[in-house]
């Protein structure tokens, strides 16, 4: 089972909304939403805009795929681009401790789809 991506088969070009309801949860950001059509990645804004609840993608007009769609939630993995910079005296707010528990969890997910996909 992939939490973190979704596949959409047999298209006709007529389909321009995707839903990114995620097994494992649903993207922190915007810009971690991927969108593959064909294989190929597309820009977002150019190609796809992505909901404010980010339950959803929407393509461009004239940018609606005919081909095989990919979206994955690809979730920021190093120090240097945690979503959570804890310093010392701050206050804990319930918020942030959700934000690094989620950005840990799906980074797990992930990586765990990538390990299930190269044993099959």
């Amino acid at each position: 089972m992939a939490d973190a991506s979704l596949t959409y088969t047999g298209l006709s070009g007529s389909q321009a909304t995707f839903s990114t309801a995620f097994t494992g949860g649903t993207a922190l950001d915007a810009s971690h939403i991927v969108v593959k059509v064909g294989g190929v990645t597309k820009t977002i804004t150019t190609h796809y805009t992505v909901a404010a609840d980010r339950q959803s993608i929407t393509f461009t007009s004239g940018n609606e795929p005919s081909a095989n769609v990919v979206v994955e939630r690809v979730t920021p993995r190093t120090s240097a681009t945690r979503l959570v910079d804890f310093t010392n005296g701050a206050t804990l707010q319930a918020n942030d401790l959700d934000n690094m528990f989620l950005q840990v969890l799906y980074v797990s997910q992930e990586i765990q789809d990538r390990v299930t996909t190269l044993e099959s």
